[in-house]
């Protein structure tokens, strides 16, 4: 490999490293401060339910501000609150205030971004009414919140995004030498993704999902469901999430019987003595294949219209076969 390639590799693996770092960083840290808040009260009441949030809401800490003041830096994010803006040297002031930036929150009479409403500002400057000042005070938390996830999710996608291109690029320029490693160290991939998927979850944790308890007491309650049925619960993504976790509980079992790609899915009990009296009401080929079992597997396979892994899943879970492998099996006479 030539020097100007293991430059490449050098300079994409230090992207690489660095971005992600500065991601675990940034989901380890988030940036959960408050900043500080400036308020521009355009009226007395305005301040007072300014004065009054600053006092009573420590996240909603900031600075007061009135239109005489407005000669100042604006600092954001900011909060406008007016109850009445009908003075003719306020519009201009009102047209810029709603088109800055920094504008997290307002009152309606002011602007449609972020809106609080004007009417508790009323409620509580002439009648002391404290759930309007904490509506107001929730309004302004929210749309705080808003705008810090915002923040955030920026700089986070662009590092994501250089992360990836990075990563796209080291692969590309050390493709030759993965494939080296692979061949050196002898271990094929489809051999690690298995014992990853072969974790174990708890019973108590596979029920702690409305859906995949739904999943359950139907399956438990039926012995044996298509998943046809199952999918009547969700979208196809999210019920086989769910019933890949109910799977790894132990508290279902999925069986594909058919040949080749398509095969029909059942999730079951793993229950033999139930399933063997259950399943073959639900098809006709699990009925054939415990019919047939004294026969050899090829043949039972041949008779039944199955492949040989669905007539040995079939016996197995049905509880009417031992055997050591896919070919090396001992029928249960019954």
């Amino acid at each position: 490999m030539g020097a100007k390639s293991r430059v490449v590799q050098v300079v994409s693996l230090s992207v690489l490293l660095m971005s992600l770092t500065l991601l675990i960083q940034g989901a380890n840290h988030p940036h959960t401060s408050n900043p500080t808040l400036t308020y521009i009260a355009l009226d007395s009441c305005s301040y007072e339910v300014a004065r009054d949030l600053v006092r009573k809401y420590p996240e909603l800490y900031g600075r007061i501000l009135f239109p005489v003041d407005l000669n100042e830096t604006i600092e954001s994010p900011l909060v406008v609150l007016a109850t009445n803006i009908s003075r003719v040297e306020y519009s201009d002031l009102v047209g810029y205030l709603s088109r800055f930036n920094g504008l997290v929150a307002s009152t309606d009479v002011v602007s449609s971004k972020g809106a609080l409403n004007s009417s508790d500002l009323w409620s509580y400057c002439l009648h002391g009414d404290q759930e309007a000042l904490k509506r107001v005070a929730n309004g302004i938390i929210e749309s705080v919140k808003t705008q810090q996830s915002t923040t955030v999710l920026a700089p986070t996608m662009g590092l994501l995004a250089l992360a990836i291109v990075a990563a796209i690029v080291f692969i590309a320029s050390s493709w030759d030498d993965i494939k080296d490693f692979i061949r050196r160290i002898k271990i094929p991939l489809p051999l690690i993704i298995p014992i990853i998927l072969r974790q174990k979850v708890s019973v108590e944790d596979a029920l702690s999902h409305p859906i995949r308890l739904k999943i359950y007491e139907l399956v438990r309650s039926n012995g044996a469901v298509p998943f046809s049925k199952i999918l009547e619960l969700g979208g196809k993504a999210v019920v086989e999430w769910h019933t890949f976790i109910l799977t790894r509980s132990g508290l279902v079992t999925e069986l594909k019987i058919g040949r080749g790609r398509r095969k029909k899915r059942y999730l079951v009990i793993p229950n033999p003595e139930v399933l063997s009296k259950i399943l073959p009401k639900l098809d006709e080929r699990v009925e054939c294949v415990i019919e047939n079992r004294l026969k050899p597997l090829e043949k039972i396979a041949e008779i039944c219209g199955l492949d040989s892994q669905s007539v040995v899943s079939i016996l197995r879970i049905t509880g009417t076969a031992v055997y050591g492998s896919s070919s090396s099996f001992k029928a249960i006479t019954r």
